[in-house]
């Protein structure tokens, strides 16, 4: 008898398949969202930052250590060689922009051509090296829009060590940046008499004989320190009754002469009628001032104004404010 004995080994072969790791942005843009217009004064120093914006990058699927390095490059002109500031529509506005570091070290970009930072390691999935920008005033800046805003291109590969990142191919991702509202308006005028106090001469209640007359002229000056390129106009509101349009201005609760109002008159004779405390261009009972280049003050002058059938001795006191509004 013959036995024959066969042995059959059964290998196993198994394959492991390691996941290309992925960077992935918080937001593919770098956006402002200011709630409004942006308002700027002219004495606000250069350099103040206006907003801010920012974009938070991750790295992921892969296991184990990962080291990735960053170049990035700001598609803009600098405003001056070196200064890390890029030019939008306006001047007096530029934008910068930062890398930031896991541990918030902020490092400015600077120049027109790509510029590569120092590597990220990490030892599983998390965060790497993000975007900041910021809205920057450079100089005086006058009422417009915002537009031709400069962006960043930010391109992440393997920094060429054999590690769980070592397949990932160059991603490259140009963050543009936005803004809610792109308008801006110039504070081109500082008021150098913020609040006024005009004391108006004693008088006898025999001095306003019949209503409509007038007594006590008493003037006073708005002072403002103006630059030129804009056109000033200004609104005065009834500080105590915000909704009168009238001529007269309300007395306070305090006063206690009955029959009398004040009235304001302007530089040129007219007597002021009130409007809503707004600087929208049309606001109304809204005046013109002037250009901005040729004006430092507000001339005005007010007066008692009798408006009731009888008139009582008594303390007059009223209030009023000015919004100007340049355009």
């Amino acid at each position: 008898m013959i036995k024959a004995i066969f042995s059959v080994c059964l290998l196993l072969f198994s394959t492991q398949t390691n996941a290309t790791a992925t960077i992935n942005y918080s937001q593919g843009v770098l956006a402002f969202s200011s709630a409004g217009a942006y308002t700027l004064t002219y004495w606000q120093p250069a350099g103040s930052i206006i907003d801010h914006a920012s974009v938070n990058i991750t790295a992921n699927n892969f296991t184990g250590n990962c080291s990735l390095i960053q170049t990035l490059q700001v598609n803009g002109n600098e405003i001056s060689l070196g200064s890390g500031i890029y030019a939008t529509s306006l001047s007096g506005v530029g934008m910068s922009f930062y890398l930031v570091t896991a541990t918030g070290e902020r490092i400015k970009l600077k120049g027109t051509l790509p510029v590569s930072y120092p590597t990220n390691n990490l030892s599983g999935p998390g965060a790497i090296s993000g975007v900041a920008a910021e809205i920057v005033l450079t100089g005086t800046v006058l009422t417009g829009l915002l537009s031709n805003l400069p962006s960043v291109t930010v391109n992440v590969s393997s920094s060429g060590a054999v590690d769980a990142c070592s397949d990932l191919t160059s991603t490259s991702q140009t963050l543009q940046t936005t803004v809610s509202s792109s308008a801006v308006n110039a504070t081109s005028c500082l008021v150098l008499t913020p609040s006024i106090q005009v004391i108006l001469p004693h008088i006898s209640n025999s001095t306003l004989r019949t209503i409509g007359a007038t007594a006590g002229d008493t003037r006073f000056n708005i002072e403002l320190n103006c630059l030129s390129g804009v056109t000033v106009f200004v609104t005065l509101t009834d500080a105590s009754d915000v909704g009168n349009t009238g001529p007269l201005l309300s007395l306070k609760p305090s006063s206690t002469a009955m029959g009398i109002k004040l009235r304001i008159v302007k530089g040129n004779g007219q007597v002021v009628q009130y409007g809503p405390d707004s600087d929208v261009p049309g606001n109304l009972n809204q005046w013109l001032i002037g250009a901005s280049a040729t004006t430092n003050n507000i001339p005005l002058m007010v007066q008692y104004y009798r408006e009731g059938a009888s008139v009582s001795s008594g303390s007059v006191e009223a209030a009023a404010t000015f919004t100007l509004s340049y355009q």
